[in-house]
């Protein structure tokens, strides 16, 4: 599960929802992120924000397919503007067995 948070979130709100999905859904992994103004407004910032996405995802799926033998699938949850254009970075930049393994995106209160 990646979530991605809304603006001028505080990361210990973004965690409350992370907790979430770790405690009622049984996802083995949680990556949350959210952007500062300055890489909302500026596309070379929120490139290298969502670089920075993607390593922590391929971090979390290997240690779950070292404990379980598998990589999980991946579900993103955005929030909001901010969440919704983090998504966009990070969705163009997946290598093919990170996007292939995409399994759903909740867009919240997203435009």
């Amino acid at each position: 599960m990646v979530v991605l948070g809304w603006w001028m979130s505080k990361p210990a709100h973004v965690h409350k929802y992370a907790q979430l999905f770790g405690q009622h859904t049984g996802v083995r992994a949680v990556v949350q992120e959210t952007m500062t103004t300055e890489e909302l407004l500026l596309r070379p910032l929120r490139d290298k924000a969502a670089r920075r996405v993607i390593r922590h995802i391929a971090k979390a799926r290997r240690k779950v397919a070292e404990e379980d033998g598998e990589a999980p699938r991946i579900v993103f949850h955005a929030f909001s503007n901010n969440g919704a254009l983090l998504f966009q970075s990070v969705q163009s930049q997946l290598p093919h067995d990170m996007s292939s393994a995409v399994a759903g995106t909740v867009f919240d209160s997203c435009p």
